[in-house]
This record gives C-alpha cells, structure tokens and sequence, in this order.
C-alpha cells in the first residue's frame, strides 16, 4: 500500500496550450495538477497565436496580452522544481507537451 501512495504521489497531470503545432509556436497557457494541487495559467508567448489554436483552445492573442512570458513564471519554476524529480509526466499527448516544455527552457 506504501508503494501505491508513493507512486501516485510521483504523477504530474499536465496539459498545454499553444500558439500552434509548428516548430516555431510556444506556450500559451500551461495547466497542471500535482499531490492535490492544481495551478493554470496564461503567458504571452513570443509568437502570436495562430487562428487555428485559438479555435481550439479558445485562448486570444488579447487574453494573453498583459501576461508574463512563461520562462519567466513562478509557474516555470515550479515545474522546473517538479521536474527535477523522480516524477512522472500525465498528458493526452505527453510527447508535444514535453516537446513544449523544452522549447520554453524546461
């Protein structure tokens, strides 16, 4: 039973949302939950979002306007904290998210 509560408490349930699917789209919204804590929240991405990903994930270039660029979130160095760990990453599509992740500098 030890083994399981340890386990689950190794689980990052992450999702993101980005300014496109292409090489150069980043980050525009990042949301996650970790030991029973969920953090969400928007960034202004150096590119702007494309049409398509607004359709989709119903985030606005206008909505992320104001918002900190992600590196330099304290959101950023949670996950960095997260990240540094024995944890294990929970997401629909873990690849592109970890690929984003990356490109952000985590």
């Amino acid at each position: 039973m030890i083994n399981s509560i340890m386990y689950k408490a190794n689980l990052i349930f992450l999702d993101t949302e980005t300014t496109g699917l292409g090489k150069e789209d980043r980050l525009c919204q990042v949301a996650y939950k970790f030991q029973g804590e969920e953090s969400e929240s928007l960034f202004k991405p150096p590119v702007p979002i494309s049409v398509e990903s607004m359709s989709v994930a119903h985030v606005t270039n206008k909505m992320v306007a104001g918002k900190e660029a992600f590196i330099d979130s304290k959101m950023f160095n949670e996950l960095k904290e997260i990240f540094e760990k024995d944890n294990i990453l929970v997401a629909h599509n873990a690849v592109f998210d970890a690929e984003m992740l990356k490109k952000e500098g985590k």
